[in-house]
């Protein structure tokens, strides 16, 4: 849910006297550190999400909007150096929101904040498997924003949530088995839709969403032409390309799926925050893929470089094992060829 989050508030529809509502210069502040954002300029929003902390120490903005940042960092360059400061910054957020929301009958704000902290906890734990606390944090925060709509419904962002909410739910109920099971995985989709047609502050946040949700569905012709359409207006958005490189990969489609993941390495060398879980998932695409355009050298060469990987520095990679397995996988199918030598 941290995409509604971010944009959401800024809902300057709101009347001034609004509990919690930023003030121009908070509000002019957090603008411009979403701008950056959008554009991968992550050390100046950085720097305006800090700045906020330290002129409204008593307030969640800064805190929420500096974890969220992290947030996008840890998801789009699969660098996970930040969860204990992200996981900080969340929790007080809702130290901050809570009891405000409690006492607040007319105010959107603290109920938004408190929805948004727990859905980002949400998230973290979706991330791990814990889909029980993660489904509960999820629980919290579609009730704070239900409570949002009831304040205020002229309100098509909001839509943006209840999407996610309804199509994840959905689609984990073998997982929430326990959980009464009721297949809204269209409502939520005709949800996205709606905030990515209608909303004033979600559309963009919406149709990447969409782009992950048609993926799941594999709808990957779909994908890649949501993707390509989406790089036309933020060309360096490493998001677009992790998908289009993965559909085309299902698809066959080869040679784009090998332009896509040479953008994908372009964008990791040049960014301070790249993981490691990153270059081994690019790595492991350029092996499979040159293997399937026989490109057999290139291809052993990508493999090399994750099954190299030393065992003490590979148990610090998030799903390391997963991929190595993989990469195994084509290392034999080398193996079998006249130029691929004995790796094993």
């Amino acid at each position: 849910m941290m995409r509604i989050i971010i944009l959401l508030l800024f809902i300057t529809i709101l009347s001034a006297d609004d509990f919690f509502a930023p003030d121009e210069v908070m509000d002019a502040r957090i603008r411009e550190g979403i701008e950056h954002i959008h554009y991968t300029r992550y050390n100046l929003a950085l720097s305006n999400f800090l700045l906020i902390q330290t002129e409204y120490p008593e307030h969640p903005a800064g805190y929420f909007f500096y974890g969220a940042a992290l947030e996008w960092i840890m998801a789009d360059y699969r660098n996970f150096d930040y969860q204990d400061e992200y996981l900080a910054l969340m929790q007080k957020s809702i130290k901050i929101s809570e009891p405000a929301a409690k006492n607040a009958d007319s105010s959107v704000w603290p109920h938004f904040f408190l929805g948004a902290a727990y859905g980002f906890q949400g998230i973290y734990l979706l991330k791990y498997g814990n889909w029980l606390k993660a489904f509960i944090g999820a629980q919290r925060g579609y009730r704070c924003f239900t409570r949002v709509t009831e304040i205020n419904s002229d309100f098509y962002d909001v839509y943006y949530g209840f999407g996610l909410y309804y199509y994840w739910k959905s689609d984990k109920a073998k997982i929430l088995f326990w959980l009464p099971h009721e297949d809204n995985k269209k409502l939520g989709i005709e949800y996205l839709e709606l905030a990515a047609e209608k909303g004033r502050y979600v559309g963009n946040e919406a149709k990447d969403s969409l782009i992950r949700i048609h993926f799941n569905e594999r709808d990957y012709d779909l994908v890649i032409g949501m993707a390509k359409d989406r790089m036309n207006e933020f060309p360096d958005y490493i998001f677009y390309y992790w998908y289009l490189c993965r559909a085309c990969i299902e698809k066959k489609y080869w040679s784009d799926a090998l332009n896509a993941a040479g953008e994908i390495e372009r964008l990791l060398e040049s960014s301070p925050y790249t993981g490691r879980l990153a270059l081994v998932e690019k790595d492991y695409y350029l092996a499979l893929i040159n293997y399937h355009l026989e490109n057999f050298t290139q291809s052993d060469e990508y493999c090399s470089r994750i099954i190299g990987i030393p065992g003490r520095e590979s148990a610090q990679i998030p799903f390391y094992d997963e991929y190595r397995d993989k990469t195994k996988e084509i290392r034999r199918r080398l193996n079998k060829l006249p130029i691929g030598g004995n790796h094993e």
